[in-house]
């Protein structure tokens, strides 16, 4: 059912993505759940981490889907139902999955935008402490339990993302090169930062013409307008 599918996803989630991303963020110590010995070293491998932060947006957007995820959608009396719906599904008779449905607390939308922005900072940036600096101000992150937090109050067009915003397009202009080399992936990324950060694909748009300026890439600026 779509139940247990979702169940186990945010499972997966709480499990063995999440206290990854606490431990680069916050430090091995504060997390028991990984070994720094063993993760550590993985984290150093930019491809390694580029691939699971791909998954782990993936994994978010797929919870994201779910019937039953989102606390807009859901209340407890669902909850309740699609516990009940187990036993007629034979569900019972597993009690690692019925364990799942049974515990299981629903999504918070906010909490869940955050996360995802907050990743797809990381697959924008290899550099963890500009991430950091455009991180929302909060100690939940990467908590377990954090995806049932509300936490729309902290997710505000503020200076420290539209600062990491405009870095990282800049960067990219400088790394370019052709009068067409425009990486229009790259820029969907940034635009899919920006919905979630409140900042409009017409300013991510400005910001990266302007950026080309900077970076003296004047030829690609008609390719990079056409584009958007």
């Amino acid at each position: 059912s779509e139940e247990i599918i979702n169940a186990v996803r945010v499972e997966l989630w709480q499990t063995y993505i999440r206290p990854i991303y606490r431990a680069l963020f916050f430090g091995f110590e504060e997390v028991t759940e990984v070994s720094e010995e063993v993760i550590a070293p993985l984290c150093q491998n930019k491809d390694w981490l580029r691939g699971v932060t791909n998954s782990s947006v993936d994994l978010l957007e797929l919870i994201e889907v779910g019937d039953f995820a989102l606390e807009d959608k859901v209340g407890k009396e669902k909850w309740r139902t699609s516990y009940d719906n187990c036993w007629h599904l034979g569900y019972h008779e597993d009690i690692v999955l019925s364990g799942l449905v049974r515990k299981m607390s629903s999504v918070n939308e906010s909490s869940l935008q955050m996360h995802k922005g907050i990743l797809l900072a990381c697959l924008l940036c290899d550099d963890m402490e500009a991430v950091w600096r455009s991180l929302p101000s909060t100690d939940i992150i990467f908590l377990r339990g954090s995806l049932s937090e509300d936490v729309k109050s902290v997710i505000t067009h503020d200076v420290g993302r539209l600062n990491f915003v405009e870095e990282v397009l800049l960067q990219k202009a400088r790394s370019s090169f052709g009068p067409t080399a425009i990486d229009s992936n790259f820029i969907e990324k940034v635009k899919r930062l920006g919905r979630i950060w409140n900042i409009s694909e017409v300013s991510v748009n400005t910001r990266f013409v302007l950026a080309l300026y900077r970076a003296g890439k004047d030829v690609m600026v008609d390719p990079a307008l056409c584009d958007s």
